[in-house]
């Protein structure tokens, strides 16, 4: 066989040369690729970590504003609980001034005024204790919401730095300049306005007029006004019905006698007891009660005797006289604030309970309790002396069960904007990695020269790498499909983002036009 002679050197070192090459190549390559993916990595974490605090803190807003009003109901229970007892102690001593003269009668109606004594007692020395302490634990929350709200763009910045060198400590984060305010990695936004309500209504006690910056802050502390009245549960609502005895009409039918004086032949009555009581959220004066009512707890109990009489009259056939209150048997009367102590009228006289028995709801208020708003009907009125002397009970009940300024609606937080469901672009994260710091294949063996320069490849502008994401907070309730009719709330209506709900959480979100925009202006184009 013919033997084949020549050399392969140059072939194998041609061959070498491709395969280094080749090899550097794609070192350099998955480099690049490497670090862009962790870098990105990095941004996305950063945003969603500062998207998380601030989904925290609306959290904690919403809890803490809920705080304020479970404290500001159990305010208006204490005060119901007070002017109920209150009403129960003058209703048993009513009975007892008429039941004292029939025998064996006067030893149930004095034990029942007794125990009604004792409970009344009890209540009196606890309310204040109790109001006092709700109060004062009102204001710890408020204090609360005023300190760490603010708090949160600093926090915000630190969990940044945080998880930026935890990911990749070699990021380059004084170069970002984004934001348009200052050179910052994160463009931070405040999203909370506080509400000072109790100061609004200083402000209409004192000059008569809302300040332009205050307008706002009025209408938020009316909603949260209503949020707190809405919650309520019945027993410091309403509370007017019928009562009866156990055993007994609601409505008694006495035939042939009058109930009071009439200018015919009676042909029959009818009596019955009207329980009336409220208990308002309002104002100590007439225009702070109008127009910001935010600084007092009151309540009103009263319990009455109604009757009407059908009559009839020669040539005018019958007439009935109107159903309503004759004689107050029970009154009661409670308030929180330091400058209400004669006002009762202001925030009550309108409201339905005192237009059920308003001689009674008038015997709450000193500035009523002498008139004739508070006296009883005809020969009832001798009640009026030896019975329930409103005078004295005006004075006895005057004073508040809490006088300081911690009664009414305390400040808070609430969303600048409300009306939808995500908020976006809490932050818009950008990092960037000078090149210098990622060594190429050819730094890696040993060889420094410019030719093999790590940004003579795609992907490093400007001899760095680049990373930016955008985060969101959005408020979702029970799922993300919470729009469909079997996750709608029980009473089936929608439920879009508010202060009241701690349904917050975070997400990452596509940049805005306007993030874009600032986000080429920073790499260079």
């Amino acid at each position: 066989m013919n033997r084949q002679r020549g050399n392969v050197i140059p072939y194998l070192v041609a061959l070498m040369i491709t395969i280094l090459l080749a090899a550097q190549y794609v070192f350099n390559a998955y480099r690049i690729t490497n670090e862009t993916t962790r870098l990105q990595n990095t941004a996305d974490a950063a945003a969603y970590s500062v998207a998380n605090v601030y989904a925290q803190n609306h959290n904690f807003v919403a809890l803490s504003n809920r705080a304020l009003v479970a404290n500001q109901i159990t305010m208006a229970q204490v005060v119901t609980m007070t002017s109920w007892s209150r009403m129960l102690n003058t209703f048993a001593q009513t009975i007892n001034d008429i039941g004292q003269f029939i025998p064996y009668v006067n030893s149930v109606t004095g034990y029942i005024e007794n125990i009604s004594n004792s409970v009344q007692s009890g209540i009196e020395i606890a309310a204040p204790v109790i109001a006092q302490t709700i109060g004062l634990y009102s204001f710890m929350v408020a204090r609360q919401q005023e300190f760490a709200t603010p708090m949160v763009t600093l926090i915000a910045q630190e969990i940044l730095s945080e998880v930026i060198e935890a990911n990749d400590p070699d990021v380059d984060y004084s170069a970002a300049e984004v934001s348009v305010t200052a050179s910052t990695v994160a463009h931070l936004r405040e999203f909370h306005g506080p509400n000072d309500c109790l100061d609004v209504s200083d402000t209409v006690r004192n000059r008569g007029n809302f300040l332009s910056s205050q307008r706002e802050t009025v209408a938020r502390c009316h909603q949260f006004r209503n949020v707190v009245m809405e919650s309520r549960d019945g027993f410091s609502e309403a509370r007017t019905y019928r009562f009866s005895f156990p055993g007994m009409p609601s409505r008694i039918t006495l035939f042939g006698i009058p109930a009071e004086d009439v200018s015919g032949v009676p042909l029959w009555s009818r009596i019955s007891i009207e329980r009336a009581g409220e208990t308002v959220l309002g104002g100590d004066t007439n225009s702070v009660n109008r127009r910001a009512p935010f600084t007092s707890w009151s309540a009103i109990d009263t319990i009455s005797l109604h009757s009407s009489t059908r009559y009839w009259r020669l040539f005018r056939g019958t007439r009935t006289t109107r159903h309503q209150e004759r004689v107050k048997l029970g009154v009661g009367h409670a308030y929180t604030g330091p400058e209400n102590d004669d006002g009762h009228h202001i925030i009550h006289e309108n409201q339905p309970a005192w237009r059920v028995n308003p001689r009674g709801s008038a015997c709450t208020d000193l500035d009523y309790a002498n008139t004739r708003r508070a006296r009883n009907d005809g020969g009832f009125i001798l009640m009026d002396v030896i019975g329930l002397n409103c005078n004295d009970l005006a004075n006895d009940y005057s004073d508040s069960l809490n006088t300081s300024d911690n009664t009414g609606l305390q400040s808070f937080k609430n969303l600048r904007q409300e009306g939808y469901v995500e908020m976006q672009s809490p932050a818009f994260i950008y990092i960037r990695k000078s090149g210098g710091k990622i060594q190429s294949a050819a730094e890696v063996a040993g060889n420094m020269s410019d030719s093999h320069a790590l940004d003579e490849y795609p992907g490093a502008a400007d001899n760095a790498f680049h990373g930016a994401a955008g985060s969101a907070v959005f408020f979702r309730l029970q799922s993300d499909s919470w729009m469909r009719t079997d996750t709608l709330r029980r009473d089936r209506r929608l439920e879009f983002g508010n202060a009241y709900n701690p349904f917050w959480e975070p997400r990452l979100a596509s940049m805005t036009t306007a993030q874009r925009i600032a986000l080429r202006t920073a790499v260079g184009g």
